[in-house]
């Protein structure tokens, strides 16, 4: 599982903070998510909490020279939609409870998140889960890949044959053409404004799908 310097390996409890620090940075379609939305704690919490809590086994990171600088969280459960539930509540709440100490952007943020996010995401298959995600100097290089590759063994190993997981994308045809390279077929997309107007341009979420041989 290693190239070079890069060390592929199971999450440990010492990985939250840069783990929960790559999320915070990249939230921005890749870049640091501050000028959307204020709130790192609650932000990290939402994206990334739920695979900490619940299905930290499934979670790979990936090490250069000691240092953290990518992930991948995945969930197995078919049932973890159900299972977390009562997590996402609590937290919801707890940023509902801080709404006023919130920036106007910010505000938006939650609003946009509670009102019209859950109606812009794609569907999905009943299957295993992943997100995986890059500091930014470390994009472009076979990382990613590495991680991929990794999680699949995974898999294997559980005995399942096929996992989804979604990407943001403006150019759905070359991020379609990209994916479809490493085996994924695209399931479904749907355009999102959560980041408007600080991406000037359109976005979609789009849904991948990977059955392994």
């Amino acid at each position: 599982m290693d190239n070079l310097e890069i060390k592929i390996r199971g999450y440990e409890e010492k990985d939250e903070d840069s783990i929960r620090k790559i999320c915070c940075d990249t939230g921005l379609w890749g870049k640091p998510i501050d000028s959307v939305f204020e709130d790192r704690e609650m932000f990290a919490d939402l994206i990334i909490g739920p695979y900490l809590k619940y299905e930290p086994e499934h979670v790979l990171v990936a090490e250069d020279y000691g240092e953290v600088v990518g992930y991948l969280t995945g969930y197995l459960n078919k049932n973890f939609e159900v299972k977390t539930a009562p997590f996402f509540i609590k937290s919801i709440a707890k940023m509902l409870s801080r709404y006023l100490k919130y920036n106007k952007r910010s505000r938006k943020f939650v609003r946009h998140s509670l009102t019209k996010t859950p109606f812009e995401l794609p569907k999905h298959l009943k299957a295993a889960h992943l997100h995986i995600n890059l500091k930014e100097n470390s994009r472009g290089s076979k990382i990613g890949a590495q991680l991929l590759d990794a999680y699949e063994r995974m898999l294997k190993l559980k005995g399942l044959n096929h996992y989804y997981g979604e990407v943001v994308s403006s150019n759905c045809k070359r991020t379609q053409e990209l994916y479809e390279k490493l085996g994924f077929r695209f399931y479904d997309k749907v355009k999102s404004t959560i980041f408007n107007p600080e991406i000037n341009e359109d976005l979609y979420i789009m849904c991948i799908h990977k059955e392994l041989k």
